[in-house]
């Protein structure tokens, strides 16, 4: 049988007054209203209205004004596998075509450019022979004849017949490209291998608005060059992403 606790209280006349009051049962406990020395200050803050504009936290301990409510955290996205090692059966595959992508037509131009600047400094040679040399004219027109048409043949048709074969790819596993003027270069480099993407440009080829896509392993580095700027950072990108490098 439960025993009442005594509460004793005085009053003015000094009398005492005992109040009995029933104790709760141990399931029935109930945290104390206030606790000594907190002058009758409840120990469960009140509910404080937030400023206006302002959220509250719906948490608990979070009824003070200004209190943002915490936002779930989003999850990492998850990182792409990385690209599995290209075999000799899957690059024997790949060859038996042409890379599907030319390079910019502007790189004709390029071309062109170059091989007039490579041709002037002969031609500008034989011309101070014929200055200088005036006993030996029929050599010295025969050998800026010669010249001309070098220069003529390179500037003209060369970047026509470069401009057929410079191609370029990226799959799903590795970087192709081919390249050369009268021989077909074809290279292979897996996504597995690469370990770093760089572009960049020239001077010349900053005038005809043209980039290079430097391609690099351990062991080596490709190069898919004259690309107009406009898919040079997509082409550099979709590189990046699928040989699993860091953005």
């Amino acid at each position: 049988m439960e025993q009442p606790s005594p509460e004793q209280a005085s009053d003015a006349t000094g009398s005492v007054a005992v109040q009995l009051r029933p104790q709760e049962p141990p399931g029935q406990l109930r945290p104390p209203e206030s606790w000594p020395g907190a002058g009758g200050r409840k120990s469960v803050a009140p509910d404080v209205p937030s400023w206006p504009g302002v959220n509250r936290s719906s948490e608990p301990g979070g009824s003070w004004p200004g209190a943002n409510p915490r936002k779930p955290r989003a999850s990492a996205p998850a990182e792409p596998a990385p690209p599995l090692p290209l075999d000799s059966e899957a690059i024997a595959r790949l060859r038996q075509n042409p890379p599907a992508h030319r390079v910019s037509r502007n790189a004709k131009g390029l071309w062109a450019l170059r091989a007039g600047l490579f041709w002037l400094v002969p031609f500008l040679l034989g011309c101070v022979w014929v200055a200088l040399d005036p006993d030996h004219r029929s050599a010295e027109l025969i050998l800026l004849g010669l010249v001309a048409v070098a220069a003529a043949t390179h500037i003209l048709l060369v970047p026509r017949r470069r401009y057929g074969i410079h191609r370029w790819q990226v799959t799903d596993d590795a970087v192709y490209t081919q390249h050369g003027a009268f021989v077909h270069n074809r290279r292979i480099v897996p996504l597995a291998d690469v370990t770093e993407v760089r572009t960049g440009h020239g001077p010349l080829e900053a005038i005809f608005g043209l980039g290079t896509i430097t391609v690099t392993t351990a062991t080596s580095r490709m190069r898919i060059a004259h690309l107009s700027r406009g898919p040079l950072a997509d082409v550099s990108a979709t590189i990046g992403e699928r040989a699993g490098l860091a953005s």
